[in-house]
């Protein structure tokens, strides 16, 4: 086997094969799983160009929110619409555009900062820098969104940036704590994400 064959090839899974796994998420009503481009269900019709509604945690007051079905994955590396997160999970974050993807592991119940750093500062430990992602460019602030795992998921909230986050191209009102899926579309100004949550 060449190099450029060993390259290509991931558990004897060609490349296009692994990424139309990975970009790809279930529809909220019948679960049918369909590439990220894609605007409307081939399946059932549901216009997914409005984005999918993501689980509005209540504050403190104890009360919590009804939880959405979650799609049954059939096929694929990941079981897509699930919003359980543990401890001994990661994170995948892909950025389609850089064509590049970040995996990262929480400590629950700490906050991990996403946005940009100067070319002087130092990250601090709870930082995840994306400048080297044109996140200047795409208008991320420096302290633009945090996510924390808290009860086994994560949660993600806007720190009042300039350009707005967005999940499934719904913004987020700065402060309010969404809990996030599988699968999930995050948007920091232009900075597009895809966050699968790996075993």
């Amino acid at each position: 086997m060449t190099n450029d064959n060993m390259n290509n090839t991931v558990g004897n899974v060609s490349q296009n094969e692994l990424d139309q796994t990975i970009h790809r998420y279930a529809c909220p009503v019948c679960s049918t799983h369909i590439p990220i481009t894609q605007k409307i269900c081939p399946k059932c019709g549901t216009n997914l160009a409005r984005g999918v509604t993501t689980d509005k945690l209540a504050e403190e007051s104890g009360v919590t929110s009804t939880p959405s079905p979650i799609p049954q994955a059939r096929e694929g590396r990941y079981k897509l619409g699930s919003s359980y997160f543990s401890p001994e999970m990661k994170l995948r974050i892909e950025l389609p555009r850089q064509k590049k993807f970040i995996r990262l592991q929480f400590i629950p119940d700490k906050d991990l900062i996403l946005g940009r750093l100067s070319h002087e500062e130092e990250a601090p430990e709870n930082t995840l820098d994306l400048s080297s992602y044109e996140a200047f460019q795409l208008g991320v602030s420096r302290h633009h969104a945090a996510i924390r795992l808290r009860r086994h998921a994560l949660e993600l909230r806007d720190l009042v940036s300039s350009n707005g986050t967005y999940v499934n191209e719904q913004q987020l009102a700065p402060g309010e704590i969404y809990r996030l899926c599988s699968g999930d579309v995050v948007r920091l100004g232009r900075l597009q994400m895809i966050l699968i949550f790996e075993p």
